[in-house]
């Protein structure tokens, strides 16, 4: 579920919303305003057990006004839906799967224009950890 305070409002964007699952029958618990040239893209996305397929079920599931929604299929491939469509230069199946071909300013697989940081490794960390009624066991 997706929380907020208040609410949000977006403009001149596209909020995707793809395989999401939500125990509850409402996905989002805010108030989700339009502004001009903003759309909703939903696709394959289940809430309360059952999976969305209108724009009405979106609709009451927490998404605003259903004739704001665009609903595309579980089968559906496009980067405007599943990738970061600026950072995009093409979006196909491939075993299954919805695959994102980033552009030069595309990171990761859903092409988002920041790449995740690197990590190092850890030093000196137990391998294992175990909790036990409140006892902390660590196994070197």
């Amino acid at each position: 579920m997706l929380y907020a305070a208040g609410g949000v409002t977006a403009a001149g964007s596209t909020l995707s919303f793809v395989r999401n699952r939500a125990l509850l029958p409402r996905m989002l618990s805010l108030s989700l305003s339009l502004a001009a040239g903003a759309h909703v893209r939903v696709a394959c996305n289940d809430a309360g057990g059952r999976a969305l397929s209108t724009a009405e079920e979106y609709a009451a599931a927490g998404f605003g006004d259903a004739g704001s929604i665009d609903v595309a299929g579980c089968d559906a491939c496009d980067r405007d839906t599943h990738c970061y469509a600026p950072g995009t230069a093409s979006a196909s199946m491939k075993n299954g799967a919805c695959v994102c071909v980033c552009s030069s300013g595309g990171h990761g697989e859903a092409c988002v224009p920041v790449g995740a940081p690197a990590l190092s490794p850890a030093v000196g960390t137990a391998p294992r950890v175990f909790v036990l009624e409140g006892v902390m066991v660590w196994l070197m």
